[in-house]
């Protein structure tokens, strides 16, 4: 279920040229509107999508990990998906304070 939901969210993504100050193009930016903040560039596209997936799979645990809503792409949601045990550990709570 979580893979079918990072398809879904990747196709998603929107795309962009970047450039530098001088105007020359600088690669590539994405980002998927629906998921704040992330953000990924890349010299080409294909390194700019794989840049993009890998801070998408860490803005999920994040949210996960922390109890936050999850949006939900072409029918696929995630907010009631039940973890494993165990399966966040690695990621430590961000406090408000």
């Amino acid at each position: 279920m979580i893979s079918a939901w990072l398809h879904a969210a990747m196709g998603r993504a929107k795309y962009d040229f970047s450039f530098d100050d001088d105007g020359v193009s600088a690669g590539y930016i994405g980002k998927i509107p629906e998921c704040q903040i992330v953000l990924a560039s890349g010299v080409t596209l294909e390194l700019c999508r794989e840049e993009l997936l890998s801070r998408l799979e860490d803005w999920l645990l994040f949210r996960l990990r922390n109890g936050m809503s999850i949006p939900e792409f072409d029918g696929v949601g995630l907010d009631a998906v039940p973890l494993p045990v165990g399966y966040l550990e690695e990621f430590e709570p961000v406090s408000n304070g």
